[in-house]
């Protein structure tokens, strides 16, 4: 900045102000930006819900869903199947079996639209 004078000061001083104000609203929403799209968990088919029936082992539901999201270390005789969507669509679902003596005895169905 030697040697540099008044006006280009205050030109470089507006440059510098100006890009510190845009980078500072990038903060916010852009007003045309799409919402990120965010899936996490199981997505499963309707289909193969239904096909799930009290009575059934461990290794049938593993068989037809897949492993599950949640094996609780405290609760091992329940099995969460999560699925979350956040973006320009929210959707949350859950299935959760109940298992004695490795078999299925209570399906939580909050999954299925009724």
């Amino acid at each position: 900045m030697l040697g540099m004078t008044i006006p280009s000061k205050c030109k470089l001083f507006l440059l510098y102000f100006s890009a510190a104000v845009l980078l500072a609203g990038c903060g916010g929403q852009f007003p045309f930006a799409q919402p990120l799209e965010v899936e996490q968990g199981n997505l499963l088919e309707d289909e193969d819900i239904a096909r799930v029936e009290e009575g059934m082992s461990r290794a049938d539901v593993r068989r037809i869903l897949g492993e599950p999201v949640l094996e609780h270390a405290f609760a091992e005789n329940r099995w969460d199947y999560l699925y979350e969507r956040r973006g320009s669509e929210e959707q949350r679902k859950r299935l959760t079996l109940f298992f004695e003596d490795d078999t299925v005895v209570e399906i939580e169905d909050r999954w299925t639209e009724r």
